[in-house]
């Protein structure tokens, strides 16, 4: 486990902490005026508290126990090795389409890079999205830098593990590479994320990320250092 603060970013990006819920089914926290995800991070998680309503603990819990495995916080092993290891995050029930979020995407990973000969600086990501109907297609822009048609439909069972009732939430995953990034941007880029529908709708969301550029020289590159970001809705 690392240090209090990675734990608390992990979580905060996994969009699997909802500070609504949370305040909402344990009314004793409303006199406290504390910060929600740092109450469960240092106390909620040892309570057994859950953090989402698609998170049951005690199930998850029940789960470790019967692989001889101990946690303080289940909701933090769950994303880090639960549920790649195909531990679920609650019991198979079935849940009302009428209550599936409209739309959901997040950037998990993103890189900007400038070329050492050209000096250009090219943006490339790659995330997730979900909708309550399947996606036909995801488009990302940035202003000042156009826009590009993302890669859609990359293998992501880490995703359909979190969300298993959307449609096709195990090939959610989309990349891209977006180039002609201006300077101004470099460090700080709002993306702005809108998927097609197979029903024709279309949904828009803007991703604020932030990721620090990789100096590219020749055919040698740094290694990037990425500040991924949570889940948007």
């Amino acid at each position: 486990m690392g240090s209090l603060f990675d734990d608390y970013q992990t979580i905060a990006n996994s969009g699997l902490f909802d500070a609504e819920f949370y305040l909402r089914n344990n009314p004793d926290l409303a006199a406290l005026n504390v910060d929600p995800l740092m109450h469960y991070m240092e106390t909620g998680a040892r309570e057994g508290r859950n953090p989402h309503e698609n998170f049951d603990t005690a199930f998850y819990l029940e789960q470790c126990r019967q692989l001889g495995e101990r946690t303080d916080n289940a909701l933090l092993h769950f994303i880090s090795d639960g549920a790649f290891r195909g531990l679920k995050p609650r019991r198979e029930t079935q849940i009302p389409p009428a209550r599936l979020a409209n739309f959901l995407a997040a950037i998990d990973e993103a890189v900007l890079d400038r070329d050492g000969d050209s000096g250009v600086l090219a943006l490339t990501a790659q995330g997730w999205a979900l909708a309550a109907t399947p996606i036909a297609e995801i488009t990302i822009a940035v202003d000042g830098a156009g826009s590009c048609r993302a890669s859609y439909g990359l293998a992501r069972p880490d995703v359909a593990q979190i969300h298993p009732l959307f449609p096709k939430a195990d090939q959610s995953g989309f990349a891209f590479s977006l180039g002609r990034i201006p300077d101004a941007m470099d460090g700080a880029i709002a993306l702005e994320v809108t998927a097609r529908t197979s029903d024709g709708q279309t949904h828009r969301v803007s991703i604020p990320i932030s990721a620090k550029a990789a100096e590219r020289r020749g055919n040698g590159a740094a290694a990037p250092s990425v500040e991924p970001t949570g889940l948007r809705r």
